[in-house]
């Protein structure tokens, strides 16, 4: 499969948004659209067969005051639908969408409606690294990934001068101390908790943005693989997903996905099994999910 192939085209969405997040569990593909500063969550059927799946009634739920989201990752063993969530702090006067700096911990409810900053989270993740130090620059925005057996947590931090941070968290631990150590009255946990920097397995700041960000490059999602690999979108110059290793002294290899003539752009990406799945949007086609192989990137 070294072209992108269709794999879900995906119907009854509750707006005409593109989807920014997704996450396919079992038999379930759970998508992620912007409403303003919200984020809609909705469940969708999946019928692999017919290659659709289709937005289930009265299943969609809204958190509040996250800004634009490109991480939602699924925890398979929660006894229910929970996520790790980006969250942003958007500034009710901006109406420019913004990228998320904390990492929220949210159990799917359908129907219901939560306030993000009310959710367990974790904050200051400008210092999410083993020292619990703070980037050089405030921080821009960051992504997460789960590895494939969920044990390892990837939080990728982005400073407003590109440069990058990227930190391996002990998942099963960092979970467990969110889950016991937040309540509705302290939500919250900050990357320089030394209860936190526990948690954290390894880290490492490239410098001088050896990754030639830039506002046009930046990195909209990532994920991760148990051989820490990791996989990364970006839509300048052409919709592309890259492939890097860690410590990434070679940067991303990224290959262009080129699955339209129309002018389209690619969100998030996912993992599964041999290949890489990722969202494509249209104005014409709405949100489809393609794969392509692993493989592409070893030849």
């Amino acid at each position: 499969m070294d072209n992108p192939s269709l794999i879900l085209a995906i119907h009854d969405l509750p707006t005409q948004a593109p989807v920014t997040a997704f996450y396919w569990r079992q038999t379930t593909l759970y998508v992620l659209q912007p409403d303003e500063q919200d984020a809609l969550i909705t469940a969708c059927a999946v019928d692999e067969a017919a290659q659709v799946a289709t937005a289930q009634p009265e299943t969609t739920m809204r958190v509040t005051g996250v800004g634009e989201v490109h991480t939602l990752e699924g925890i398979e063993t929660a006894t229910q639908p929970q996520f790790w969530l980006g969250i942003g702090q958007p500034d009710a006067d901006e109406p420019k969408a913004t990228y998320s700096t904390e990492l929220g911990l949210l159990t799917f409810e359908a129907g219901a409606t939560v306030i993000g900053n009310t959710l367990p989270r974790l904050t200051e993740l400008t210092a999410a690294n083993i020292t619990g130090t703070p980037m050089h620059q405030p921080l821009l925005k960051t992504e997460a990934a789960l590895s494939s057996d969920e044990q390892e947590l990837l939080i990728m931090g982005l400073d407003t001068d590109f440069n990058a941070q990227l930190t391996i968290y002990d998942q099963p631990a960092l979970l467990h101390l969110l889950e016991t150590n937040t309540s509705e009255k302290t939500p919250t946990l900050a990357a320089d908790d030394l209860r936190v920097m526990k948690t954290v397995i390894q880290s490492f700041k490239p410098a001088d943005n050896p990754l030639d960000f830039t506002t046009d490059t930046l990195i909209q999602s990532v994920d991760f693989s148990n051989g820490r690999a990791i996989y990364a979108t970006r839509n300048a110059a052409g919709m592309a997903v890259g492939k890097g290793y860690w410590l990434l002294k070679a940067g991303f290899a990224f290959q262009p996905m080129i699955t339209s003539d129309q002018e389209a752009t690619v969100t998030d990406i996912q993992l599964k099994g041999k290949n890489v799945l990722f969202n494509q949007y249209t104005q014409a086609t709405g949100n489809q999910l393609f794969a392509v192989s692993k493989q592409l990137w070893d030849k």
